[in-house]
């Protein structure tokens, strides 16, 4: 934030500077036409005033003042800056407090700490914007501490699992038929989807048998269920099933500690680069994994009957760490990983791969990033961190 408002801020500084000149142009023409206006109505209705104008006359001067009232000028609209040098801190502590307030898991001094950057955001906001921009949402938003305190992380108390299952029955078709069981109807016809998801899932996951029908099945179940968006809510994630490999997981709930999104119908070559990071792994994790000695194919050390590398992988639409969702190429993919040597980086994932390498029990999931290159903003105007 600091970066992108030391760079945008005297474009937006200069913007508002013009567009306070054209309000100051606008306000004068604004007043020279409303004291016209104002004199007009004046003389209309010193005109019906007078006890010399006719009542016939008096009623059409009382009609030309109406419309003339009605067509009085408005004043143009204030300018206001579209960047300021205040609302830098103002987003860093909101952020942070949805950071510590909003956790699967927090402490105390987490949520002490989350509810001061709060308050502290709401007094900046009304500083900054005024009383008038402020809306019953922050008024609700002071409740959030007391309510953690309470019933527990907002994990255990959103209604986010039944607002999207009121969503989805609300919904259904009925043919606009109204009066019945409706209830027993939605449930029915939610039931009737389930089976059918069911059904795809039980044919996309079956095991080739040579037969051109059983491959032709199994890639037309997958497409039905590979979709390029993310599900829209956990109700949507519950309809997808339970199978890790061609599947939407539940996100919070998810019993596993990495979720897999749905596995692309077929798989990509690696590039070498790749390779040689998913073989390092596997030589390193050699005795957790309980595999054999892997080699690449051109290694020309590997001795005869060598187990080589698979050089191609699956993509995944998404995976679930920790409860949280991770998509590539979205706002979703931008991670923050920790690591003995690095303690901390950030990136942004291009891809997730699922790797099966013969010989081994279980695949192996990676994450293709796009490491971020850190920069020196000791120089930048408006930088918190500076001290």
């Amino acid at each position: 934030l600091p970066l992108i408002w030391d760079q945008c801020i005297p474009e937006a500084t200069k913007d508002y500077q013009g567009a306070c000149k054209k309000y100051e142009s606008a306000l004068r023409k604004h007043n020279d036409a409303a004291a016209k206006h104002e004199a007009s109505v004046q003389a209309l209705c010193t005109q019906v005033a007078s006890p010399d104008t006719k009542p016939r006359l008096r009623t059409k001067l009382d009609k030309k003042v109406k419309e003339l009232l009605a067509k009085a000028p408005k004043p143009p609209l204030e300018p206001t800056p579209r960047m300021q040098d205040a609302e830098v801190p103002l987003m860093l502590s909101l952020g942070g407090a949805l950071k510590l307030l909003l956790g699967g898991s927090t402490s105390a001094l987490e949520r002490e700490r989350g509810a001061q950057l709060l308050f502290s955001y709401l007094q900046e906001f009304k500083r900054i914007y005024g009383l008038d921009a402020m809306v019953p949402n922050h008024h609700f938003a002071t409740h959030i501490p007391a309510q953690l305190e309470e019933y527990g992380t907002v994990y255990e108390i959103w209604a986010f699992l039944a607002e999207r299952l009121n969503k989805t029955l609300k919904s259904t078709n009925q043919n606009n038929r109204r009066g019945g069981q409706q209830e027993v109807t939605m449930m029915r016809e939610f039931d009737r989807h389930m089976q059918v998801r069911a059904i795809v899932e039980h044919v996309s996951t079956l095991a080739p048998d040579g037969t051109n029908e059983a491959d032709v099945s199994r890639s037309i179940a997958q497409r039905f269920l590979h979709e390029s968006r993310e599900a829209h809510g956990t109700i949507e994630a519950v309809a997808a099933g339970q199978g890790r490999d061609t599947t939407v997981q539940h996100d919070v709930f998810c019993d596993a500690a990495i979720g897999l999104g749905v596995r692309s119908a077929r798989a990509v070559q690696l590039e070498m680069p790749l390779c040689d990071v998913i073989l390092r792994w596997y030589m390193q994790n050699r005795a957790s994994a309980a595999g054999p000695h892997l080699y690449h194919a051109y290694d020309r050390n590997a001795p005869s009957g060598a187990t080589f590398l698979d050089p191609t992988a699956y993509t995944l639409s998404y995976i679930v760490l920790d409860g949280r969702r991770i998509t590539p190429k979205t706002s979703s993919g931008i991670v923050k990983v920790s690591l003995p040597q690095h303690p901390y980086l950030a990136g942004d994932v291009v891809r997730v791969l699922l790797h099966q390498q013969p010989g081994h029990s279980s695949p192996g999931v990676f994450a293709e990033v796009m490491w971020l290159v850190p920069q020196d903003i000791n120089q930048v105007a408006n930088n918190p961190w500076r001290d």
